[in-house]
């Protein structure tokens, strides 16, 4: 059997949290991340950037934790408008890789959206033992992000 081995004190990404209206994030992004578009399941992925659309008017830009500075100072760089705010919120999540031949059947352990009708890649928002989770679907896998004071729990439970 192909399982993965369980994820137990999760991993941070670089992960900006952008508000702004959209025209003004679209505009943003088509020049800062060549290649942009926006995306009708949330997530579009360039490079190692990722853009989430996190809901009305919010982003998360995410990269891997090594481009945490980088990431930031390269969004700060290209602001089009001053109604576009750029908050560095690397500390705030914890993520945890959930896949293997029985990825399914361990995500619906964790939530009950069914994530065998995401697309990859995407992401949206749901709730896992009564937290707030961002599940993020990727090829061959899953990485669901918790607030990363819970990262200790949640280790201990999957």
């Amino acid at each position: 059997m192909d399982r993965m081995p369980r994820e137990t004190k999760g991993f941070m990404k670089a992960v900006v949290d952008c508000r702004c209206p959209s025209t003004v994030f679209e505009r943003w992004a088509k020049q800062a991340f060549p290649g942009y578009v926006p995306s009708p399941d949330r997530m579009w992925v360039g490079g190692n950037a990722e853009i989430i659309h996190a809901g009305p008017e919010q982003w998360l830009v995410c990269a891997p934790i090594e481009e945490d500075e980088h990431l930031l100072k390269r969004m700060q760089a290209g602001v089009v408008s001053a109604s576009m705010s750029l908050v560095e919120v690397s500390d705030a999540y914890r993520f945890f890789v959930v896949g293997g031949t029985d990825m399914y059947e361990r995500m619906s352990e964790l939530t009950s959206l069914n994530v065998r009708r995401m697309r990859v890649p995407s992401a949206t928002f749901t709730e896992s033992f009564g937290l707030k989770a961002l599940v993020v679907r990727k090829e061959g896998r899953f990485e669901v992000g918790y607030d990363s004071s819970y990262a200790t729990m949640i280790g201990n439970i999957l």
